[in-house]
Protein backbone atom coordinates (compact mmCIF):
# COMPACT_ATOMS: atom_id res chain seq x y z
CA UNK A 1 0.00 0.00 0.00
CA UNK A 2 2.64 2.70 0.74
CA UNK A 3 4.03 2.29 -2.57
CA UNK A 4 0.97 3.42 -4.22
CA UNK A 5 0.88 6.06 -1.89
CA UNK A 6 4.39 7.23 -2.38
CA UNK A 7 3.58 7.53 -6.66
CA UNK A 8 0.23 9.26 -6.17
CA UNK A 9 2.24 11.92 -4.03
CA UNK A 10 5.00 12.26 -6.68
CA UNK A 11 7.43 10.36 -3.96
CA UNK A 12 8.50 7.43 -6.25
CA UNK A 13 9.78 8.82 -9.27
CA UNK A 14 10.32 12.61 -10.29
CA UNK A 15 9.07 13.57 -13.00
CA UNK A 16 6.43 16.07 -14.84
CA UNK A 17 2.94 16.76 -12.86
CA UNK A 18 0.02 16.05 -14.93
CA UNK A 19 -2.22 15.21 -11.85
CA UNK A 20 -4.64 17.45 -10.04
CA UNK A 21 -4.28 17.51 -6.48
CA UNK A 22 -8.23 16.43 -6.28
CA UNK A 23 -6.82 13.20 -9.05
CA UNK A 24 -4.20 12.37 -6.63
CA UNK A 25 -6.40 11.58 -3.69
CA UNK A 26 -8.79 10.36 -5.97
CA UNK A 27 -5.93 7.98 -7.41
CA UNK A 28 -5.35 6.75 -3.68
CA UNK A 29 -8.49 6.30 -2.92
CA UNK A 30 -8.14 3.60 -5.71
CA UNK A 31 -5.14 2.21 -4.86
CA UNK A 32 -6.47 1.68 -0.78
CA UNK A 33 -9.75 0.30 -1.39
CA UNK A 34 -8.55 -1.88 -3.72
CA UNK A 35 -5.51 -3.51 -1.50
CA UNK A 36 -8.20 -3.31 1.45
CA UNK A 37 -10.94 -5.14 -0.81
CA UNK A 38 -8.27 -7.62 -1.52
CA UNK A 39 -7.05 -8.47 2.16
CA UNK A 40 -10.71 -8.66 3.17
CA UNK A 41 -11.15 -11.44 1.08
CA UNK A 42 -8.37 -13.36 1.25
CA UNK A 43 -9.48 -13.06 5.03
CA UNK A 44 -12.67 -15.30 4.00
CA UNK A 45 -10.32 -18.39 2.55
CA UNK A 46 -7.64 -17.90 5.81
CA UNK A 47 -10.01 -17.82 8.40
CA UNK A 48 -13.18 -19.91 7.32
CA UNK A 49 -12.91 -21.79 3.81
CA UNK A 50 -9.38 -23.20 4.67
CA UNK A 51 -9.87 -24.45 8.07
CA UNK A 52 -13.68 -24.90 7.55
CA UNK A 53 -12.95 -27.33 4.13
CA UNK A 54 -9.99 -29.30 6.31
CA UNK A 55 -12.79 -30.03 9.47
CA UNK A 56 -15.53 -30.51 6.24
CA UNK A 57 -13.44 -33.47 5.23
CA UNK A 58 -12.68 -34.90 8.66
CA UNK A 59 -16.64 -35.16 8.68
CA UNK A 60 -16.45 -32.58 11.67
CA UNK A 61 -18.38 -29.19 12.38
CA UNK A 62 -19.79 -29.05 8.71
CA UNK A 63 -20.43 -30.59 5.85
CA UNK A 64 -18.42 -30.37 2.51
CA UNK A 65 -22.47 -29.83 0.96
CA UNK A 66 -23.12 -26.87 2.89
CA UNK A 67 -19.18 -25.43 2.48
CA UNK A 68 -20.17 -25.31 -1.04
CA UNK A 69 -23.14 -23.79 -0.60
CA UNK A 70 -21.92 -20.78 1.75
CA UNK A 71 -18.92 -20.24 -0.22
CA UNK A 72 -19.42 -20.57 -3.60
CA UNK A 73 -17.10 -21.38 -6.32
CA UNK A 74 -17.25 -17.77 -7.87
CA UNK A 75 -15.93 -16.18 -4.40
CA UNK A 76 -12.38 -17.50 -6.05
CA UNK A 77 -12.72 -16.11 -8.97
CA UNK A 78 -13.67 -13.11 -7.58
CA UNK A 79 -10.51 -13.16 -5.52
CA UNK A 80 -8.40 -13.95 -8.43
CA UNK A 81 -9.86 -10.90 -10.95
CA UNK A 82 -8.93 -8.69 -8.06
CA UNK A 83 -5.79 -9.78 -7.42
CA UNK A 84 -5.00 -9.91 -10.96
CA UNK A 85 -6.64 -5.62 -11.11
CA UNK A 86 -4.22 -4.94 -8.26
CA UNK A 87 -1.18 -6.82 -9.60
CA UNK A 88 -1.77 -4.64 -12.95
CA UNK A 89 -2.22 -1.51 -11.26
CA UNK A 90 0.82 -1.89 -8.96
CA UNK A 91 3.30 -3.18 -12.26
CA UNK A 92 1.89 0.86 -13.62
CA UNK A 93 3.15 2.24 -10.78
CA UNK A 94 6.62 1.62 -10.94
CA UNK A 95 6.43 3.12 -14.53
CA UNK A 96 7.34 7.37 -14.44
CA UNK A 97 4.83 9.11 -12.87
CA UNK A 98 4.26 11.42 -15.95
CA UNK A 99 3.68 8.64 -18.01
CA UNK A 100 1.59 6.37 -16.18
CA UNK A 101 -2.17 5.50 -17.33
CA UNK A 102 -4.34 3.29 -15.08
CA UNK A 103 -7.92 3.82 -17.26
CA UNK A 104 -7.23 1.00 -19.70
CA UNK A 105 -6.32 -1.55 -17.05
CA UNK A 106 -9.91 -1.14 -15.28
CA UNK A 107 -10.86 -1.00 -19.42
CA UNK A 108 -9.34 -4.67 -20.32
CA UNK A 109 -10.66 -6.00 -16.40
CA UNK A 110 -14.51 -4.56 -17.35
CA UNK A 111 -15.63 -8.11 -18.72
CA UNK A 112 -14.26 -9.82 -15.85
CA UNK A 113 -16.34 -8.31 -13.61
CA UNK A 114 -19.21 -10.26 -14.74
CA UNK A 115 -18.05 -12.98 -12.40
CA UNK A 116 -20.34 -11.62 -9.65
CA UNK A 117 -23.22 -12.50 -11.63
CA UNK A 118 -22.71 -15.93 -10.11
CA UNK A 119 -22.09 -14.93 -6.50
CA UNK A 120 -25.58 -12.70 -6.78
CA UNK A 121 -27.38 -15.47 -8.15
CA UNK A 122 -26.10 -17.51 -5.12
CA UNK A 123 -25.88 -15.21 -2.23
CA UNK A 124 -29.54 -15.81 -0.90
CA UNK A 125 -28.85 -19.68 -0.88
CA UNK A 126 -25.58 -18.71 0.62
CA UNK A 127 -27.46 -16.90 3.44
CA UNK A 128 -30.15 -19.17 3.91
CA UNK A 129 -27.54 -22.10 4.70
CA UNK A 130 -25.02 -19.69 7.22
CA UNK A 131 -28.30 -18.83 9.01
CA UNK A 132 -29.36 -22.52 9.80
CA UNK A 133 -25.41 -23.69 10.84
CA UNK A 134 -24.98 -20.69 12.49
CA UNK A 135 -27.51 -22.19 15.11
CA UNK A 136 -25.19 -24.87 15.83
CA UNK A 137 -23.72 -24.21 18.97
CA UNK A 138 -19.66 -25.42 17.44
CA UNK A 139 -20.15 -23.88 14.23
CA UNK A 140 -21.19 -20.61 16.02
CA UNK A 141 -18.43 -20.81 18.55
CA UNK A 142 -15.81 -21.45 15.41
CA UNK A 143 -17.12 -18.12 13.91
CA UNK A 144 -17.08 -16.07 17.28
CA UNK A 145 -13.18 -16.88 17.74
CA UNK A 146 -12.50 -14.87 14.69
CA UNK A 147 -11.31 -11.29 15.41
CA UNK A 148 -14.32 -8.27 14.98
CA UNK A 149 -13.14 -7.21 11.52
CA UNK A 150 -13.17 -10.54 10.07
CA UNK A 151 -17.06 -11.62 11.35
CA UNK A 152 -17.95 -13.91 8.58
CA UNK A 153 -21.53 -12.11 7.81
CA UNK A 154 -19.23 -9.27 7.12
CA UNK A 155 -17.02 -10.40 4.96
CA UNK A 156 -19.48 -12.17 2.53
CA UNK A 157 -21.73 -9.19 2.10
CA UNK A 158 -18.83 -7.33 0.94
CA UNK A 159 -18.61 -8.23 -2.45
CA UNK A 160 -22.16 -7.22 -2.91
CA UNK A 161 -21.74 -3.54 -1.54
CA UNK A 162 -18.16 -3.41 -3.92
CA UNK A 163 -19.82 -3.75 -7.26
CA UNK A 164 -20.94 -0.03 -7.45
CA UNK A 165 -17.96 0.94 -6.44
CA UNK A 166 -16.62 0.10 -9.59
CA UNK A 167 -18.31 3.10 -11.64
CA UNK A 168 -18.54 5.04 -9.46
CA UNK A 169 -14.95 5.78 -8.61
CA UNK A 170 -14.38 5.83 -12.15
CA UNK A 171 -17.15 8.14 -13.24
CA UNK A 172 -15.60 10.32 -9.91
CA UNK A 173 -11.56 9.80 -12.05
CA UNK A 174 -13.27 11.02 -15.34
CA UNK A 175 -14.76 13.70 -14.06
CA UNK A 176 -11.45 15.24 -12.78
CA UNK A 177 -9.89 14.16 -15.53
CA UNK A 178 -9.44 16.49 -18.20
CA UNK A 179 -10.48 15.70 -21.81
CA UNK A 180 -6.52 16.34 -23.12
CA UNK A 181 -5.16 14.25 -20.50
CA UNK A 182 -4.01 10.73 -22.03
CA UNK A 183 -6.18 8.87 -19.56
CA UNK A 184 -9.43 10.47 -20.60
CA UNK A 185 -10.31 8.37 -24.01
CA UNK A 186 -9.95 5.10 -21.79
CA UNK A 187 -11.19 5.90 -18.94
CA UNK A 188 -14.55 7.20 -20.48
CA UNK A 189 -14.69 4.00 -22.29
CA UNK A 190 -14.02 1.86 -19.27
CA UNK A 191 -16.70 3.37 -17.60
CA UNK A 192 -19.03 3.08 -20.56
CA UNK A 193 -18.02 -0.63 -20.49
CA UNK A 194 -18.91 -1.46 -16.73
CA UNK A 195 -22.08 0.61 -17.37
CA UNK A 196 -22.88 -2.23 -20.08
CA UNK A 197 -23.24 -4.53 -17.15
CA UNK A 198 -25.86 -2.21 -15.58
CA UNK A 199 -28.44 -5.02 -14.69
CA UNK A 200 -25.77 -6.83 -12.52
CA UNK A 201 -25.01 -3.33 -10.93
CA UNK A 202 -28.64 -2.72 -10.26
CA UNK A 203 -29.03 -5.97 -9.14
CA UNK A 204 -26.93 -5.49 -6.56
CA UNK A 205 -27.33 -2.07 -5.49
CA UNK A 206 -31.53 -3.43 -5.13
CA UNK A 207 -30.08 -6.45 -3.30
CA UNK A 208 -27.71 -4.00 -0.88
CA UNK A 209 -30.66 -1.10 -0.40
CA UNK A 210 -33.20 -4.20 0.92
CA UNK A 211 -30.75 -5.78 3.38
CA UNK A 212 -29.84 -2.00 4.46
CA UNK A 213 -33.83 -1.45 5.14
CA UNK A 214 -34.11 -4.90 6.68
CA UNK A 215 -31.16 -4.30 9.27
CA UNK A 216 -32.99 -0.95 9.43
CA UNK A 217 -36.22 -2.24 10.46
CA UNK A 218 -34.46 -4.74 12.66
CA UNK A 219 -33.14 -2.12 14.81
CA UNK A 220 -35.46 0.09 15.10
CA UNK A 221 -37.95 -2.82 16.42
CA UNK A 222 -35.46 -4.88 18.21
CA UNK A 223 -35.44 -7.96 16.79
CA UNK A 224 -32.69 -10.51 16.40
CA UNK A 225 -30.54 -9.94 12.92
CA UNK A 226 -31.52 -12.82 10.68
CA UNK A 227 -29.08 -13.20 7.71
CA UNK A 228 -31.24 -14.87 5.19
CA UNK A 229 -33.81 -12.08 5.66
CA UNK A 230 -34.91 -10.36 3.19
CA UNK A 231 -38.42 -7.63 2.93
CA UNK A 232 -40.95 -8.17 0.91
CA UNK A 233 -43.63 -5.06 1.36
CA UNK A 234 -44.32 -2.78 3.59
CA UNK A 235 -46.75 -0.31 5.05
CA UNK A 236 -49.81 1.38 7.06
CA UNK A 237 -52.61 -1.02 8.03
CA UNK A 238 -55.26 -1.03 10.44
CA UNK A 239 -56.94 -3.25 13.10
CA UNK A 240 -58.77 -2.58 15.82
CA UNK A 241 -59.01 1.21 14.90
CA UNK A 242 -55.27 1.53 15.35
CA UNK A 243 -52.56 2.08 12.85
CA UNK A 244 -50.03 -0.54 12.67
CA UNK A 245 -46.93 -0.18 11.35
CA UNK A 246 -46.89 -4.03 8.89
CA UNK A 247 -43.45 -5.54 7.38
CA UNK A 248 -43.71 -8.69 5.46
CA UNK A 249 -40.21 -10.46 5.40
CA UNK A 250 -39.49 -14.06 3.30
CA UNK A 251 -39.16 -14.82 7.07
CA UNK A 252 -42.07 -13.67 9.01
CA UNK A 253 -44.86 -11.17 8.95
CA UNK A 254 -44.64 -8.59 11.71
CA UNK A 255 -47.44 -5.68 12.69
CA UNK A 256 -46.13 -3.61 15.08
CA UNK A 257 -47.14 -0.17 16.64
CA UNK A 258 -44.94 3.07 18.11
CA UNK A 259 -45.90 4.07 21.53
CA UNK A 260 -44.40 6.39 23.90
CA UNK A 261 -43.82 5.43 27.53
CA UNK A 262 -41.90 8.34 29.53
CA UNK A 263 -40.49 10.43 27.02
CA UNK A 264 -39.24 6.83 25.34
CA UNK A 265 -40.35 5.42 22.14
CA UNK A 266 -41.16 1.55 21.46
CA UNK A 267 -42.49 -0.98 19.51
CA UNK A 268 -46.07 -3.03 20.83
CA UNK A 269 -45.69 -5.87 18.27
CA UNK A 270 -49.58 -7.05 17.44
CA UNK A 271 -48.43 -9.93 15.29
CA UNK A 272 -44.81 -11.76 14.73
CA UNK A 273 -45.38 -15.15 13.26
CA UNK A 274 -42.96 -16.97 11.08
CA UNK A 275 -44.13 -17.06 7.25
CA UNK A 276 -44.24 -20.73 7.58
CA UNK A 277 -47.07 -20.24 10.22
CA UNK A 278 -49.13 -17.47 8.69
CA UNK A 279 -52.70 -17.76 6.72
CA UNK A 280 -54.14 -15.23 4.96
CA UNK A 281 -57.54 -14.38 3.86
CA UNK A 282 -58.84 -11.17 1.88
CA UNK A 283 -63.09 -10.56 2.07
CA UNK A 284 -64.06 -7.09 2.58
CA UNK A 285 -60.81 -6.79 5.26
CA UNK A 286 -57.60 -8.50 5.28
CA UNK A 287 -57.41 -11.87 8.26
CA UNK A 288 -54.12 -12.78 9.20
CA UNK A 289 -54.25 -16.49 10.99
CA UNK A 290 -51.72 -18.27 12.68
CA UNK A 291 -52.11 -21.99 11.31
CA UNK A 292 -52.92 -24.60 13.67
CA UNK A 293 -55.29 -22.69 15.97
CA UNK A 294 -59.02 -23.11 15.95
CA UNK A 295 -61.86 -22.38 18.13
CA UNK A 296 -61.44 -20.32 21.05
CA UNK A 297 -57.78 -20.71 20.63
CA UNK A 298 -57.54 -19.15 17.04
CA UNK A 299 -55.20 -16.61 16.73
CA UNK A 300 -56.18 -14.05 14.28
CA UNK A 301 -56.39 -10.17 12.87
CA UNK A 302 -58.35 -8.50 10.65
CA UNK A 303 -56.56 -5.44 8.92
CA UNK A 304 -58.07 -2.45 6.69
CA UNK A 305 -56.62 -0.39 4.36
CA UNK A 306 -55.54 0.59 0.80
CA UNK A 307 -53.96 -2.25 -1.57
CA UNK A 308 -55.45 -5.23 0.79
CA UNK A 309 -55.79 -7.65 -2.25
CA UNK A 310 -51.91 -6.81 -3.18
CA UNK A 311 -51.20 -7.94 0.72
CA UNK A 312 -52.53 -11.36 0.49
CA UNK A 313 -51.17 -11.99 -2.92
CA UNK A 314 -47.78 -11.33 -1.56
CA UNK A 315 -48.47 -12.76 1.83
CA UNK A 316 -49.72 -16.01 -0.31
CA UNK A 317 -46.76 -16.52 -2.96
CA UNK A 318 -44.08 -15.81 0.00
CA UNK A 319 -45.90 -18.46 2.09
CA UNK A 320 -45.72 -20.76 -1.05
CA UNK A 321 -42.08 -20.29 -1.36
CA UNK A 322 -41.26 -20.82 2.55
CA UNK A 323 -43.16 -24.15 2.17
CA UNK A 324 -41.73 -24.91 -1.38
CA UNK A 325 -37.91 -24.24 -0.58
CA UNK A 326 -36.56 -26.53 -1.75
CA UNK A 327 -33.04 -26.26 0.38
CA UNK A 328 -31.61 -29.09 1.34
CA UNK A 329 -30.26 -28.82 5.21
CA UNK A 330 -28.95 -32.43 5.72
Amino acid sequence: MDEWIAWARGETIKGEMDYTPHLVALLIVVGSWLWAYVEYLWKIFDLYVDPLTTLANENKLITPQKLKIIFPASLSTILATNETLLEKLRKRIKRPRHSTEIADVFLDMAPFLKCYTAFLNQFDESQQMYTQCIKDSKFKRFVNEKPSDARLDSLLIMPVQRIPRYVLLLKELLKHTEPTHRDFKDLKAAVEALESIGSHLNHSKKLMDNLNRVMEIERMLGIEHAHARRLIKEGELITDGKKHSCFLFNDAFIAARKRKVAFVTDWRFTIHLPIQQVMVFVNDSLTIQKSGTIGKNQISYSFQGTGLDQWEKEISSACDVAANSTLQLE
